[in-house]
């Protein structure tokens, strides 16, 4: 099953300075504090950052685009613990109304994991196809979880990239 998630905020950031630190590929760990480390081997597109988390474990990221002219930056993660199965996030900054405010959209594809589709229709005894129904009911609840879950990262992080940036500003 394919979810997009996408969460928009406006920020009090110029957009060229939030660009400048999406695009910089690594210091995921200052916006996100599930993030022990972020490492980043090569530079640019086709680029691998590795993310160790707080708690163990890690996720790996594959840069696959980074548009300065029109402020896009797109990763595939590759690596990581959850019940995803594909992983493709889209970030862009745009500048939004107002003086030196930015509105960032970060959207991600993801698979997450299913109850096969292809269960034999044969009911074995009675009350099967409920115990199915009620299992794919589990799962649908399991995905929202996840999707609320994501959610509220990237709108923590995007919360975090303004504070940070605004911090930057001051010193």
């Amino acid at each position: 099953m394919i979810k997009t998630i996408n969460v928009t905020k406006t920020i009090d950031v110029p957009a060229e300075k939030a660009w400048k630190a999406i695009s910089s590929i690594g210091g995921l760990e200052r916006w996100f504090p599930v993030i022990k480390t972020c490492t980043v081997e090569g530079e640019g597109v086709g680029a691998v950052r590795t993310l160790e988390l707080a708690q163990g474990g890690k996720m790996r990221d594959r840069i696959d685009e980074i548009d300065y002219e029109n402020k896009r930056f797109r990763y595939l993660r590759f690596e990581h613990p959850f019940p995803i199965k594909n992983y493709l996030c889209t970030i862009e900054v745009t500048t939004a109304p107002g003086d030196r405010r930015s509105t960032i959209s970060w959207s991600v594809e993801v698979e997450l994991d299913a109850v096969p589709n292809n269960a034999p229709d044969y009911k074995p005894c009675p009350g099967a196809s409920i115990a199915l129904q009620v299992e794919r009911n589990e799962e649908d609840k399991a995905h929202a979880v996840m999707v609320d879950f994501l959610k509220n990262i990237i709108s923590d992080a995007i919360t975090a990239i303004e504070q940070d940036l605004r911090n930057s500003m001051v010193r």
